[in-house]
């Protein structure tokens, strides 16, 4: 996984998602039920 700083305004939404839904980010954030969405 590859990980880059950046403002949140210059990331796609989707990937960021993307990367919210992946295991490994999920995984020390307990409080994160279900899959990430755009509403979040």
């Amino acid at each position: 996984m590859l990980l880059e700083f950046k403002r949140l305004s210059e990331i796609d939404p989707s990937k960021f998602i993307d990367w919210m839904n992946h295991p490994q980010v999920r995984k020390p954030i307990p409080l994160l039920q279900g899959n990430f969405t755009e509403a979040d």
